[in-house]
């Protein structure tokens, strides 16, 4: 794989001084920096001297007052005139329309070029020393005895308005390290941090061993140090280890950061490092004695008893098993949050400190309008760019953004702690062993759900089948609660099961209203490990829809294409040869969320409002034309019963337009079981459906 950006690749662990990059074809000064301005505003914004920043800005604006920017094309002279009349015509009015989203883009350019260089003016670009500290606790015996998921709930409300926090453990904690055998050859991500604000995706590095790649670490420390011990602030310590006389801790740990991000943000340098990042190794705390079975052990976290990771029913690597990750001095880790916005723990097993950055998960989409408004080009080529994590921002330049960012530094033996939705992101500050892990408590759930729905709007891929999961902690909670259901856990969970039951209901009556009446039942607790919507990539648990004929050609050993009951036109067959395949009918998931909520221990009144909210919730969605049309079949089926004739099949291919529904069409159901038993020979009357299997705890 080539170097990012496309270029050649340059040998990792080189930092040198490189000038800028080459510009096109020479111009008008203010056509160039107009240009800049409403086209290419990343090189604006990003790759501008500071010098140059006023100046520029200045250009667009002469070059805009004086009309700089007018097409000035002429219509062809063989014309006639009533052509030459037309066509000037044609050619003002495209110009106008033109001339008014030019008009428009520029201002916008202009109102963002105009606040960073005020910030650059100011030199608030470059103070780091405003950012706010994340808040850091230290743990008593007692405190850390609790857990990562039970002291993250202690300290929620003092914490999560940050983003991040980190985690000093007692004393008394000191697990050994094992770091990767050495037999085991480590992949590498190229990192070309001056390219880090392009959004390209990073190139493959070279193979280590885990001693291998800390050698090469540590020989690019020592050269980089060297190289800019005078430029940093320092001198070279007589025994050669670098900048460290004339530099304590903090400072020298501010001095890497300003470099870093100077580099980022001018291209100043050409800094290329090697991350061993997201290693699917074994984890590097204890197999066995005492760390082995601790709360604190990254092992343990996913698979905690407070977890809902353990309902997911697989394992995904990074999520519930850590990931290790070998650090150099500048690799880093880009503005990203977490799978499904979950909790992460992070923690350092041995070497350099590790620098973050945070943003609270409520300012979220602030920082997303931020990094848009900022390099809009980038987005529009991909707008999912941010959850690539290949693109990075000075957090000076989002806090100029009003952007609430924070940072702390993680050194060995300390734990970071990321909130729901949080942005993070950061650097290392030289060769060291870290791991994370995410986890997903019950405070989690809204989050859960809310990132389920933003998913499925910009077709975000995930690996969380949420409705399955949800339901199978629904039935663990009812089978292990013999007291009844906690009230806030129950409300947490509660609203997620009306949420996705009301989201059935109307996403399978739509599919029913605009044409898709074939349905089948899908015996199993989910659709498949590989069921996922073509459209907007949301993992299928409970329903989809596939084109007909495409399920004889799937009973061959084919993958059959399926969609989401709300995006069956992206199958491109007509409604009427497409069927809903579907694991429980509404009838059986309103019955259990109905029974989940009358678990919950609540005083009499308020237990009968929660089950008449959900009854309320969801009744609309049901069509008088529909239930006419199920009474219609009822009454053909009764008389077909009765008479002891009628085309049995066609009557459970008609059926097939109701048998999905809620409790209302019980009836339906019972009639094509009896339509069923008939055919085979023997009568059943009221058979019922398979019920929800019970998740394994």
């Amino acid at each position: 794989v080539g170097g990012v950006g496309g270029g050649a690749r340059r040998p990792p662990g080189r930092c040198t001084a490189a000038g800028r990059r080459a510009t096109s074809a020479p111009r008008a000064p203010g056509d160039l920096a107009a240009q800049a301005l409403f086209s290419e505003p990343l090189l604006f914004f990003f790759f501008n001297p500071r010098g140059q920043l006023a100046k520029a800005q200045a250009g667009a604006v002469r070059e805009f007052e004086a009309g700089g920017m007018a097409d000035t094309a002429a219509v062809p002279v063989r014309a006639s005139k009533r052509a030459r009349r037309q066509a000037s015509k044609l050619r003002f009015a495209e110009e106008e329309v033109a001339s008014r989203d030019e008009e428009r883009e520029l201002m916008q350019a202009l109102k963002i070029s105009r606040r960073m260089a005020e910030s650059v003016a100011s030199g608030a670009d470059k103070n780091f020393d405003a950012l706010v500290a994340a808040p850091v606790f230290h743990l008593t015996e007692e405190e850390f005895a609790l857990g990562p998921a039970a002291y993250a709930a202690s300290i929620r409300d003092k914490a999560e308005q940050y983003g991040i926090c980190r985690i000093v453990p007692p004393a008394s904690w000191k697990p050994p390290t094992e770091r990767p055998p050495e037999t085991r050859k480590l992949e590498t991500k190229f990192q070309e941090i001056n390219a880090m604000s392009e959004g390209h995706f990073f190139g493959e590095g070279k193979l280590y061993t885990a001693s291998e790649y800390e050698a090469m670490a540590k020989a690019f420390e020592k050269t980089w140090d060297e190289s800019h011990a005078r430029s940093s602030g320092g001198r070279l310590a007589a025994d050669g280890s670098g900048l460290c006389e004339p530099l304590g801790d903090a400072e020298r740990a501010r001095a890497f950061e300003r470099w870093f991000w100077d580099v980022v943000d001018t291209e100043a340098e050409t800094l290329n490092v090697e991350y061993a990042n997201d290693l699917n190794t074994a984890s590097a705390f204890p197999k066995s004695g005492e760390y082995s079975t601790h709360p604190w052990n990254l092992n343990n976290i996913p698979h905690h008893e407070t977890s809902l990771l353990r309902f997911m029913g697989e394992q995904v690597p990074g999520i519930d098993a850590p990931w290790v990750y070998l650090g150099m001095r500048f690799s880093t880790f880009c503005w990203h949050t977490e799978d499904n916005w979950m909790y992460s723990i992070n923690y350092n097993h041995t070497g350099a400190p590790k620098l973050w950055y945070g943003v609270p998960g409520s300012a979220a989409p602030l920082l997303e309008r931020a990094m848009k408004e900022a390099i809009p080009s980038l987005f529009e080529a991909d707008p999912a760019l941010l959850h690539k994590l290949v693109t990075l921002m000075p957090p000076t330049r989002l806090k100029s953004f009003g952007v609430p960012v924070v940072t702390t530094r993680q050194r060995a033996g300390e734990f970071i702690i990321t909130f729901p939705r949080s942005y993070h992101a950061g650097f290392n500050e030289g060769f060291n062993m870290c791991e994370a892990v995410n986890f997903a408590p019950v405070d989690w759930l809204p989050w859960g759900g809310e990132s389920r729905t933003e998913y499925q709007k910009i077709s975000r891929p995930s690996f969380l089948r949420f409705e399955d999961m949800l339901f199978h902690y629904a039935a663990f909670l009812k089978n292990t609660s013999p007291n009844g259901i906690d009230s806030h856990v129950g409300d947490l969970m509660g609203a997620q099961l009306r949420n996705v039951l009301r989201e059935e209901t109307l996403g399978r009556e739509a599919a029913c209203r605009d044409g898709t009446v074939r349905s089948r039942r899908v015996r199993g607790a989910h659709l498949g490990a590989d069921s996922v919507c073509v459209k907007c990539k949301t993992p299928l648990c409970m329903s989809a829809i596939v084109a007909s004929e495409s399920l004889k050609i799937g009973a061959g050993g084919h993958k059959v294409r399926m969609t989401c009951v709300q995006h069956g036109a992206a199958l491109k067959v007509p409604p009427a040869e497409r069927t809903m395949l579907y694991t429980h009918d509404l009838g059986e998931l309103g019955k259990a969320t109905a029974g989940f909520l009358g678990e919950i221990k609540r005083d009499g009144p308020e237990k009968g409002r929660t089950l008449d909210n959900l009854k309320a919730g969801v009744s609309h969605s049901f069509r008088v034309g529909w239930r006419a049309r199920s009474a219609a079949w009822v009454a053909r089926a009764r008389a077909a019963l009765e008479r002891g004739a009628g085309n049995v099949r066609e009557l459970c291919e008609a059926a097939e337009e109701f048998e999905w529904g809620g409790a209302d069409m019980q009836t339906v159901r019972n009639l094509v079981a009896q339509l069923n038993a008939r055919k085979a020979g023997h009568i059943h009357p009221g058979a019922l459906p398979v019920p929800m299997a019970r998740p394994r705890p």
